[in-house]
């Protein structure tokens, strides 16, 4: 870039001499050398420009240091503003810049993403879901993880996401549990029935009460905490503004007047930020800026570690009916994980901790000589009938990610790609199709029912990971009335917010319900 100096020859009331022109060349020269560099460092990987739809003249949002940490009295603007720092944010915000967007996410705390609690399986076929369109999306999403892992890994300057293909998956079966009883279905990948001598050839550590099993070779996992920090660093290197703290929380939606669209987002603080789009992928919080059914599931963990100079007694990830065991390269071995619907603590308890044990002891007895290294717990955004919400609402410049259940680390590249295709308005048939199986409309008043009826398939999955004793049956979820005598957020309407089948509201109405939650009824089979 060249810039012409004040006070060259064009400029004679601050003409300079010989000397000193040379020596301001030289510094015009270093500047836009600086310059350069700089755009370079914080221009997305494409130069496609964004399909803008409502653009809005609004400041900039203007990184600070390495961090791209915003100023605290900065105004906002910009092409997207995705609320949510998480796997499923971050992937829709990398997915966005890279296509020339300039974008912002907002996060209260990264500590909060279900994905920094998560094992980081990869296990469409292990998960045991039945044929349709959402086995349809998880396996389109793992088919596309080992080059993303690998993009990934190169797009953040080499964090590595502990991507590992390798042996498959094994589902041990105990005589008439729901693994014995599963008959994988038709073009979901390569599946195996192994009877009890071969499941234990393949991991002689497994208990001798196993009985066979399934073998899933293209099943896979990454380490969940590093794929994590592996998508933050490279959606900072390509340009996006991540801006976490209580300041950068959302409080609230303002939709526009007279037009079906978002206006602007209030902040905890009282601020009011404009952007042109803005994706709402806010984890067990969503229910508190939309009236979508979408809650905490509470899963307790832990890992274990075998002592110096003993080796892991498994290779393999080892997925039963209602407990999971996963080797990590780092020596780890991560045991999950409690099912606790409607929890909004992150605390661990002796009864989470015992149960686990319990069940992986039962699995294989061998992991008791391990070490107890860690316990944490995390959220799991969910739906009512445990598949996600995604795409477009009736506004049009407001969009939606979330409720991933145990699958947002399989779901975080094709569900970001998605998103993206959403917000630029380019969605092609077979996509839209797909997406119309997670739309969130489909939890609106006139088809609630027949939402809850779809949810038998998805009573067996969840039924498989409870491990602290607490089965409910999906079908029976619902929300139930907030505390301290709050209106439910499928219900509210008088808070502010819109009704669904007219998506513009009254002049500078703000949609805020007062601690909602999720009260899901027990999980059976």
């Amino acid at each position: 870039m060249k810039r012409r100096l004040r006070g060259s020859s064009q400029d004679p009331p601050y003409a300079l001499s010989r000397n000193a022109s040379a020596t301001a060349a030289v510094v015009v020269v270093a500047l836009s050398c600086l310059w350069s560099t700089t755009r370079a460092f914080h221009m997305p990987s494409t130069s496609r420009p964004f399909s803008r739809s409502l653009h809005r003249s609004v400041a900039r949002i203007r990184p600070q240091g390495s961090s791209l940490m915003a100023k605290r009295d900065a105004p906002g603007g910009g092409d997207v503003l995705v609320i949510g720092g998480g796997l499923a944010g971050l992937s829709t915000a990398l997915e966005l810049s890279q296509r020339g967007a300039k974008v912002v996410v907002v996060s209260r705390d990264e500590a909060e993403s279900a994905s920094m609690a998560a094992g980081g399986m990869l296990a469409p076929q292990a998960e045991r879901l039945e044929a349709g369109p959402y086995l349809d999306l998880c396996l389109q999403s793992r088919d596309m993880y080992s080059e993303w892992a690998a993009d990934l890994e190169q797009w953040s300057g080499g964090i590595s996401t502990g991507f590992a293909a390798a042996g498959g998956f094994l589902a041990p079966a105990f005589t008439g549990d729901q693994v014995d009883g599963w008959v994988p279905p038709p073009g979901a990948g390569p599946a195996y029935r192994l009877d009890g001598p071969q499941i234990r050839g393949m991991e002689p550590a497994l208990s001798p009460h196993v009985t066979g099993g399934w073998w899933y070779p293209e099943d896979m996992q990454v380490d969940a905490r590093r794929l994590f920090r592996a998508l933050r660093e490279a959606c900072l290197r390509a340009g996006v503004s991540v801006l976490e703290g209580s300041e950068w929380a959302v409080e609230a939606l303002v939709f526009h007047p007279a037009l079906p669209a978002v206006q602007a987002v209030k902040m905890s603080d009282g601020r009011r930020l404009s952007f042109a789009q803005v994706v709402v992928a806010n984890g067990a919080w969503m229910n508190r800026l939309l009236p979508v059914p979408v809650g905490p599931v509470k899963g307790q963990m832990l890992s274990l570690r075998p002592k110096k100079g003993e080796p892991n007694p498994l290779t393999r990830v080892i997925f039963a009916e209602n407990c999971y065991l996963i080797p990590k390269a780092d020596g780890r071995l991560i045991v999950g994980a409690t099912v606790e619907a409607g929890q909004w603590d992150r605390g661990v308890t002796a009864k989470g901790i015992h149960d686990l044990t319990q069940r992986a002891l039962q699995i294989c007895p061998a992991l008791g000589n391990l070490e107890l290294e860690e316990t944490w717990a995390g959220l799991r955004p969910t739906t009512p009938d445990t598949l996600p919400v995604l795409g477009s609402t009736p506004w049009e410049n407001l969009f939606v990610a979330g409720g991933y259940w145990r699958n947002g680390v399989l779901l975080a590249p094709r569900t970001g790609q998605l998103v993206a295709d959403c917000v630029e308005g380019k969605v092609g048939a077979d996509d839209a199709a797909l997406l119309s199986h997670f739309a969130w409309s489909r939890f609106l008043p006139s088809r609630v029912g027949e939402a809850r009826q779809g949810s038998k398939k998805s009573a067996a999955t969840v039924a498989a990971d409870a491990t602290v004793g607490d089965k409910r049956s999906a079908e029976s979820m619902s929300l139930s009335k907030p505390p301290r005598g709050a209106t439910s957020p499928a219900a509210d309407t008088s808070a502010g917010g819109p009704t669904p089948s007219s998506p513009t509201a009254p002049a500078d109405t703000v949609t805020h319900h007062d601690d909602p939650y999720v009260d899901y009824a027990q999980l059976k089979a």
